[in-house]
């Protein structure tokens, strides 16, 4: 038996440029973590795109991330504010697929569905 993963996306260049801005400019956030499609790591990134599309953002160690790649970001919940206004405003400029986690905030570029195949 062998498994299959097919991935299910949630977002896109400017729904991710959409939440940055939401982040930076609602709850002054500067910075996150994100995890890419391609590997297992983190990497703590600016909440800031780059390049005339705003197609990518940085870490500023490793070079440009395109939004695009990203699984998903993970942000902590800003101390000034409840859960649920902060779930109330993100659902205010979007559709997006995102989940709170004991203090953080995962919102999602994609989601796995695993598969198993005889």
């Amino acid at each position: 038996m062998t498994r299959a993963a097919s991935w299910v996306s949630y977002m896109n260049d400017s729904k991710g440029q959409r939440v940055f801005d939401f982040l930076s400019d609602t709850f002054l956030i500067e910075y996150g973590q994100v995890k890419l499609l391609s590997d297992n790591k983190h990497y703590q990134i600016v909440l800031d795109t780059m390049s005339e599309n705003r197609q990518y953002t940085g870490d500023y160690i490793s070079g440009p991330i395109k939004l695009r790649e990203i699984e998903y970001m993970m942000i902590p919940l800003p101390k000034s504010c409840k859960e649920d206004y902060f779930c109330k405003q993100l659902d205010s400029i979007g559709r997006f697929e995102y989940e709170v986690k004991k203090s953080d905030i995962y919102i999602y570029g994609y989601r796995s569905t695993k598969k198993y195949q005889c």
